[in-house]
């Protein structure tokens, strides 16, 4: 969006984009950075505020820092963190080829998380059925007829992965 553009194009494409901050761009030179946080920390909605005639470059985070796209999580997250930023506009020699949110990194990182805790659920399983061979498979076995029961029980889909992986370890 343009900095003269109102805060409300920038709130639709947003929307539209299903994204949380814009570019704000004039001409080829990024001007600064509109996101969720400056509409609603520095918008007073408890007055009359006509969001179709309010320029962006108002309410826009003016100071822009970006990141190379070849830098590490680590080092997106330790800029985000000194300078109190949650969007990063990621660059590639000198252009900006797109923004990484805070959201994007917390939704990568909880991902690898629970990848980790199933793949772990699954080894203590496998470890406990080989060092008791009567009850080998019971922990697998309990685990499905458990996660059946609570689907037919109309438990959500997060609810259901929360029984399955207690029914994993229910022996221990």
């Amino acid at each position: 969006v343009g900095p003269d553009d109102s805060v409300w194009s920038a709130v639709e494409r947003m929307r539209k984009g299903n994204k949380t901050s814009v570019l704000v761009v004039e001409g080829p030179t990024p001007v600064g950075i509109f996101t969720e946080r400056d509409l609603f920390s520095k918008i007073d909605f408890s007055h009359p505020v006509e969001l179709s005639r309010e320029p962006v470059r108002r309410f826009m985070t003016m100071t822009i820092i970006s990141i190379p796209a070849e830098a590490t999580h680590f080092e997106a997250i330790t800029l985000m963190k000194t300078h109190g930023f949650r969007h990063l506009p990621v660059t590639e020699n000198g252009v900006i080829i797109g923004i990484l949110s805070l959201r994007n990194l917390l939704y990568f990182y909880t991902g690898a998380l629970e990848v980790l805790l199933d793949e772990s659920l699954e080894s203590l399983s496998s470890a406990i059925g080989k060092k008791d061979p009567y009850t080998a498979g019971h922990q697998g076995r309990v685990a499905v007829i458990a996660s059946a029961i609570a689907v037919e029980m109309g438990f959500t889909p997060f609810q259901v992965k929360g029984i399955h992986m207690a029914a994993l370890v229910h022996d221990i």
